[in-house]
C-alpha cells in the first residue's frame, strides 16, 4: 500500500499545472477580442449538451463533462457505451464478471461493484431523461443515438436521482419533420454479423413524426467449455442482441411538443468465459491456456436479460422566460445468469441467480431564464421494485454431500425529491450558481435465506438463516454553491462544492441464524465535493484545454465486511458475521486534464489524463483473528491512479469530393484493484491500442468502416472472484475483456 505522505503527492501536481493554467490566462484577458465569427468557419466544432438541463456550449458549462457526438463515436468504432471508457479521465466501465450486459460503472473512484438487488449504483445510466436503476441491460449498444455525456462528480440537484459518483447521458435522437433512412451492415471476425436501421417519417402532417430503429448484433464467442463437462463445445463470451426503438412525437405548436418513447432490449448471449489463476486443490487441473475457455458444469446458454422501458415527455414553452417539462415513464427487467465461480465441471462454488425489477418515474420541472437569473427545478418521484433470487452450490466432492443456501428477497423503494439549481449573473464576467436537493426514500426490503445438505435445493431445508422485513426511510439535503468567472470569450474559471447522496438499505444476503441483528438496516452515504477548473479555447479555436482539480471527502461508505457479534449479550463477542456496514471513510483528491488540438483543417489530436489518489481514512471491520482492519490495508477497487489517452483524427479529401477518415488512440490505465484485499486477480497496468479508417463518398450517403480494437491483442482482467477457502476446489477467477476485434461496416443514409 502507498506510504502516508502519498497522499500529498497529486496536490503538488494539481496545485502546479493549475498555476500556469491561471498564469496563461493573463495573457489571455490582454489579447481579447471578439473572433467568434472567425472561429465559427474554422477551428474545432461545437457539441452542444444538456448537462445542467439547458442546451448549452459545454465550454460554458461549469461542470466537469467528457461528450460525444454520433459522428465522433462512429468515427471510433465505438460499439456501446462502456467503450467510451478509453476517452473519460477516471473512468471505469465495463461487463460486470460473468455477464455481457450488466455495468460496473465508476467516477473518481465511487460506483458499484455488486449488481445484487437492493444496492444502488453510484454513476446513474439515463436513457434520454430516465433514469436506470439497475445496472442488468445497461451496457447499451449505440443505436439512434444522438451524444453520450459523463458527467463526473455527484449529481442531484439538477436531476431526477441523486446519484453519488457521476451520470452517464444516453441522449438519442429528436425527431425532425424531413424523411430520413439508415442501414447498416457489419461483419467482423469470430463471425461478428451486426445489422442495424433507423430513420423517421411524418405521418400525414408534419406536426406528426414516427422515428423506428431496429438492431440485430451477433458474434461467435470468444472461448467455449472444453474438457470432459456435458457442456463442452458450448460458446462462451459470445453475442446474440436484438434492440428496437420506437419513437412517435406530435408537434402540437412551436411552443408544445409531445414524445413516447418505446424500447426493447432481448440479450440471449451466452455467460462470460471465467479463467482459473490457480491449479485446483482437489483436481490438480491448471489454468487452462485461453483465459475465456472453462471447464464449467453449468449450462452457458441459461442466461438472458430482457429489458424494456415506455416513456412520455411534454416539452412546453410557456413564454420566453420559462418552460416545463414532464417526464413519465416506466422500466422493466428480468435477467437469468447461471456463474460457475471456480469454473470447474464440479458444483464447487456454482450460483444460478435471477433478477426480476421494474420501476415507475415522474419528473416536473421549471427551467426560467430571465437577464441575469436562471435556474431549473423540480420534483421528482421514484417507486421501484428489485427482486431476485439466488443458489450458492457447494462442495460435491465433500462426502459426496453438499451442501447449498437459497437467497430470495425483494426491496421496495419509493423515492420523493425536490431540487432545484440557479445563476445569478452579475456581470459580463461574474456568475453564482446555488441549489440543493431534498430526497426522501422509503424503503421495505424481505429476506430469506435456506440452507440445505446437499445440492438440491427444491426439498426441505436443514436451517432458516433468515427470514424477515423491515423498512426504514432515508433522508439528506445536498447542497450545491459554485462560482463562474468569464475571463474572456475563450477562458472561464470555475469552483464549486457538490454534496452527493446515496441511501441505506438492507443486506439481502444476511444470516440471522448467526447474527440476530442482521435485520439491522445501512445507513446512507455521502460525498462532499470540492472543485476548482477551467475551460478554455486557444490559438482561434484551434486548441480546447480543460482541466479541473478536486478533493472528495466520501463519508459512511457502505462496505461488506466481517464485524465481531455478541450473540448472548455478556459483553464478549463470541463470532464474526458478514455485514454491510458504513463501514468506510475515503478521501480523494485528483486532477483531470482533457485537450484537442487542430493541428491543421484536416488533422486533430486530443488527449486526456486522470490522476487520482484515493485511501480509507476509516473502517470499520475485523480480521479473522479478531483484530481491526488497519483501513491503510483495504484497496480502492476498480480505480487506477492513472488513466490516458491519446490519439488523432484525420480527414483525407479526395479531389471527387469523398474523404477518408482516419482515427487512433492509445489508452493507458495504471494497476487496478479488483478486490478490497491484495489478490491474484488485480490487474496490472496496461495499454489498448484501437483504430478505425472510414471512406465518405462525395454525396455522404455511403460510408464504409474498417476498425479494430485491443489492436495489440492484449490480454487484460477488468473483474474476477476471490474465495480461495470456499469451496474445496477454491475459486481464484479473473473475467477478461475482449481479444483483437475487428469490423467492417457499410452504412446507407438517405436524407
Amino acid at each position: 500500500m502507498k506510504a502516508k505522505n502519498s497522499t500529498f503527492k497529486y496536490s503538488a501536481l494539481s496545485f502546479s499545472v493549475m498555476s500556469i493554467l491561471f498564469a496563461n490566462s493573463l495573457f489571455a484577458a490582454e489579447d481579447a477580442d471578439d473572433k467568434k465569427e472567425e472561429e465559427e468557419s474554422k477551428g474545432l466544432s461545437v457539441i452542444e449538451v444538456t448537462a445542467r438541463r439547458t442546451v448549452e456550449d459545454p465550454q460554458k458549462v461549469p461542470v466537469s463533462i467528457s461528450n460525444f457526438s454520433e459522428s465522433e463515436l462512429e468515427q471510433s468504432g465505438v460499439q456501446n457505451i462502456a467503450d467510451v471508457e478509453s476517452y473519460v479521465p477516471n473512468a471505469t466501465f465495463n461487463a460486470s464478471r460473468g455477464t455481457n450486459s450488466t455495468l460496473t460503472a465508476y467516477l473518481r473512484g465511487v460506483g458499484q461493484n455488486d449488481p445484487l438487488w437492493g444496492f444502488e449504483p453510484g454513476v446513474g445510466v439515463y436513457i434520454d431523461d430516465v433514469y436506470v436503476a439497475r445496472p442488468q441491460g445497461a451496457v447499451l449498444d449505440i443505436l439512434d443515438i444522438n451524444r453520450v455525456e459523463v458527467l463526473r462528480g455527484p449529481q442531484g440537484t439538477l436531476y431526477g436521482k441523486n446519484t453519488i459518483g457521476g451520470a452517464i447521458k444516453y441522449v438519442t435522437k429528436e425527431l425532425t419533420p424531413n424523411t430520413e433512412f439508415t442501414a447498416q451492415a457489419a461483419v467482423g471476425n469470430y463471425g461478428q454479423k451486426d445489422f442495424k436501421l433507423g430513420g423517421q417519417t411524418t405521418l400525414g402532417s408534419d406536426q406528426w413524426m414516427l422515428g423506428y430503429s431496429f438492431a440485430s448484433l451477433n458474434r461467435d464467442g470468444f472461448g467455449e467449455v472444453v474438457g470432459d463437462s456435458i457442456h463442452a463445445g458450448k460458446e462462451l463470451s459470445d453475442k446474440d442482441v436484438l434492440a428496437g426503438r420506437l419513437n412517435l412525437t406530435y408537434q402540437a405548436s412551436d411552443d408544445l411538443r409531445f414524445k413516447f418513447v418505446a424500447d426493447r432490449i432481448e440479450d440471449d448471449s451466452n455467460a462470460r468465459g471465467g479463467g482459473r489463476l490457480t491449479t485446483s486443490n482437489v483436481s490438480n487441473l491448471e489454468p487452462l491456456d485461453n483465459v475465456h475457455d472453462t471447464r464449467q458444469n453449468m449450462d452457458p446458454e441459461n442466461n438472458e436479460v430482457i429489458t424494456s422501458g415506455e416513456a412520455l415527455t411534454i416539452d412546453w414553452a410557456l413564454n420566453d422566460e420559462w418552460a416545463f417539462k414532464s417526464v413519465t415513464a416506466q422500466r422493466d427487467g428480468y435477467t437469468v445468469s447461471d456463474i460457475d465461480f471456480d469454473q470447474l465441471n464440479v458444483a464447487d462454488l456454482d450460483v444460478p441467480a435471477s433478477y426480476d425489477d421494474e420501476q415507475l418515474t415522474q419528473e416536473f420541472q421549471f427551467s426560467y431564464q430571465g437577464d441575469q437569473l436562471s435556474g431549473v427545478f423540480g420534483y421528482y418521484y421514484f417507486d421501484g421494485e428489485a427482486a431476485g433470487s439466488f443458489d450458492v452450490i457447494l462442495s460435491e466432492l465433500l462426502g459426496g454431500i453438499g451442501f447449498s443456501t437459497t437467497t430470495s428477497g425483494v426491496v421496495d423503494t419509493r423515492s420523493h425529491a425536490v431540487y432545484g439549481q440557479g445563476s445569478y449573473q452579475f456581470d459580463e464576467q461574474w456568475s453564482m450558481s446555488f441549489g440543493g436537493r431534498y430526497t426522501r426514500d422509503e424503503k421495505r426490503a424481505y429476506v430469506k435465506v435456506l440452507a440445505f445438505l446437499g445440492t438440491d435445493t427444491t426439498v426441505d431445508p436443514f436451517q432458516v438463516r433468515s427470514n424477515f422485513n423491515n423498512s426504514d426511510t432515508f433522508d439528506n439535503f445536498s447542497p450545491h454553491i459554485g462560482v463562474q468567472y468569464q475571463a474572456t470569450d475563450d477562458l472561464m474559471y470555475y469552483a464549486g462544492y457538490n454534496q452527493g447522496f446515496k441511501s441505506g438499505g438492507f443486506n439481502m444476503r444476511a444470516n440471522q441464524a448467526a447474527d440476530p441483528g442482521a435485520d439491522t438496516p445501512f445507513k446512507e452515504e455521502t460525498v462532499d465535493q470540492f472543485e476548482l477548473g477551467m475551460k478554455s479555447r486557444w490559438l482561434d479555436n484551434r486548441l480546447q484545454l480543460n482541466a479541473v482539480a478536486f478533493y472528495q471527502d466520501y463519508k459512511d461508505k457502505q462496505v461488506t465486511t466481517n464485524t465481531n457479534v455478541d450473540l448472548d449479550n455478556d459483553g464478549v463477542n463470541e463470532t464474526f458475521v458478514g455485514r454491510i456496514l458504513n463501514a468506510g471513510r475515503v478521501k480523494a483528491q485528483g486532477l483531470e486534464v482533457e485537450t484537442v488540438f487542430a493541428a491543421t483543417d484536416n488533422l486533430n489530436l486530443f488527449m486526456n489524463l486522470g490522476f487520482l489518489d484515493a485511501e480509507y481514512e476509516e473502517f470499520d471491520g475485523y480480521d479473522l483473528s479478531g483484530a481491526p482492519i488497519d483501513p491503510k490495508t483495504i484497496n480502492i477497487i476498480n480505480t487506477p491512479e492513472k488513466t490516458a489517452n491519446l490519439g488523432f483524427n484525420y480527414e483525407v479529401p479526395m479531389n471527387s469530393g469523398a474523404y477518408w477518415n482516419i482515427h487512433a488512440n492509445a489508452a493507458y490505465r495504471d494497476d487496478v484493484k479488483i478486490f478490497d484485499l491484495d489478490s491474484p486477480v488485480d490487474q496490472d497496468a496496461y495499454t489498448l491500442v484501437d483504430a478505425a479508417v472510414s471512406y465518405i463518398t462525395p454525396q455522404g450517403d455511403w460510408r464504409f468502416t474498417l476498425s479494430g480494437r485491443n489492436l495489440t491483442d492484449k490480454e487484460y482482467r477488468t473483474g474476477g472472484y476471490f474465495f480461495p477457502d470456499l469451496g474445496v476446489e477454491g475459486t481464484v477467477t479473473g473475467y477478461y475483456g475482449d481479444p483483437r476485434t475487428y469490423t467492417l461496416s457499410a452504412t446507407y443514409s438517405f436524407y
